[in-house]
């Protein structure tokens, strides 16, 4: 149907449904479809290569290593477009060496069954989100949303739950909110570590519960030191929460409510067919279904969230994590380990952090140091200063990536960038575009 008008996205869809198991799932037109295709529709496609980007009215995904044995992979809910109607907003799902270690809790369409909040004790969700930011960039992968409200007990989940032309308006309200309850964001660093951080404006008298489904089926450890938990398929998940004290945290062994198809209808004697049980679908016995392990943590009238999830292959070993805090708010984290010395910052709104080292002004960005390198990522800011350079921006994206002899920088958005640390200032004007350069270190 595309090939002729859209070869490319023909190919990625023929190649997805061969990956897939050739599996047209429970599409009624199945036969009409392919009594409409040729012998050409059909033949073999392998794709060198899935992007990270922003999903349109659905959230984010990141990638690595695609198409091999270690590959990364990150999903996140924030948007009103999706399957059904499953309670999913703000979470995600995590492979990390080709590996599940996060998963989707299952049909059963409880909040607390996916790696996101949920509200009161309901357990009610967040509203439907948008990504206000997206960035993948060399080294790091970078999303940014917001959630207007927390649904309240009682209130339709989602709009369209009620089918009335009043309810346009209480959407566009939404979207525009100018103090949303949650701002959700996430930084990848490459498959080394992921950052969670959900920066919350809350009534005092609504509770609010983080919640992870990890592909686990043993763990160790609580809040306070990390929790690990031993992963189904040879990579483990480290969780950590830096200077977070919980007044309530649990962890559970959860079957995936998961359904079969009803039995097939066995004929009688007299022509006609009957069901030996109920016609529709039935729930899965537990020890048929697949299983997670469902961590969750409160805090006392919490003001944030932040976690830090690192994979632990055989051969990786554990980092920590310090809280960054600034007239008791938290801004970011500390994160170090073997080869690993970074600073990240994350708050919805700017400050400015400033030590002998590193000064950064803005609302998100990083110093990441490993060996023979150091990158700094201003994402959403006006300053970076650091390894004797000095980053501006008026607005665009900016990475830089210091090491013996170069610099590499790329840039993206509208505005202008001032560097300073080269022989003379380097000044750049971009228009909704993105740059790569590299230069002389002096």
């Amino acid at each position: 149907m595309y090939r002729a008008s859209d070869p490319a996205f023909s190919d990625m869809l023929l190649a997805a449904y061969n990956e897939g198991g050739k599996n047209g799932g429970y599409s009624g037109n199945a036969p009409l479809v392919f009594a409409a295709l040729a012998e050409d529709d059909l033949r073999p496609v392998k794709l060198s290569e899935l992007p990270s980007r922003r999903l349109e009215g659905f959230g984010a995904v990141f990638r690595d290593h695609f198409g091999t044995d270690d590959e990364f992979y990150l999903l996140l809910k924030q948007g009103p477009g999706g399957y059904r109607y499953h309670r999913t907003e703000g979470s995600i799902i995590l492979f990390a060496g080709s590996r599940p270690l996060i998963y989707d809790g299952g049909e059963a369409g409880d909040t607390w069954r996916h790696t996101t909040l949920s509200f009161h004790d309901a357990e009610m969700p967040l509203s439907a989100g948008h990504v206000e930011r997206f960035h993948s960039l060399p080294g790091l992968g970078f999303v940014q949303g917001v959630h207007p409200l927390a649904i309240k007990p009682g209130d339709p989940i989602y709009l369209n739950d009620i089918c009335h032309h009043t309810l346009v308006p209480v959407a566009h309200r939404r979207f525009a909110e100018p103090n949303p309850v949650d701002v959700r964001s996430i930084l990848v660093v490459r498959d080394e570590y992921v950052v969670m951080h959900d920066d919350l404006r809350l009534s005092q008298e609504v509770s609010c519960r983080w919640h992870l489904q990890a592909v686990s089926d043993a763990h160790s450890g609580d809040g306070k030191s990390g929790y690990r938990f031993k992963g189904r398929f040879g990579v483990d998940l480290q969780v950590l929460f830096p200077g977070q004290t919980f007044c309530e945290e649990k962890v559970e062994h959860l079957p995936i409510h998961d359904y079969k198809p009803a039995p097939e209808p066995q004929p009688e004697n007299n022509g006609g067919f009957s069901f030996k049980e109920d016609h529709r679908n039935v729930l899965r016995p537990a020890d048929e279904c697949f299983s997670t392990r469902h961590l969750m943590v409160r805090a006392e009238k919490p003001d944030h969230y932040l976690a830090i999830l690192r994979p632990l292959t055989a051969s990786r070993k554990p980092a920590e994590a310090k809280a960054l805090t600034q007239a008791g708010r938290t801004i970011g984290a500390a994160i170090t380990g073997e080869g690993i010395d970074d600073l990240v910052f994350v708050n919805r709104e700017a400050f400015a952090f400033v030590t002998a080292a590193v000064r950064f002004e803005g609302r998100y960005g990083a110093v990441l140091r490993r060996a023979g390198s150091v990158q700094l990522f201003l994402l959403a800011g006006t300053v970076l200063e650091a390894e004797g350079f000095r980053i501006t921006s008026g607005g665009p994206t900016v990475r830089m990536e210091v090491l013996a002899s170069t610099v590499e920088i790329t840039a993206e958005g509208s505005g202008r960038i001032e560097i300073r640390g080269f022989a003379a200032p380097v000044l750049l004007e971009l228009s909704g575009n993105r740059i790569t350069i590299s230069l002389g270190r002096r």
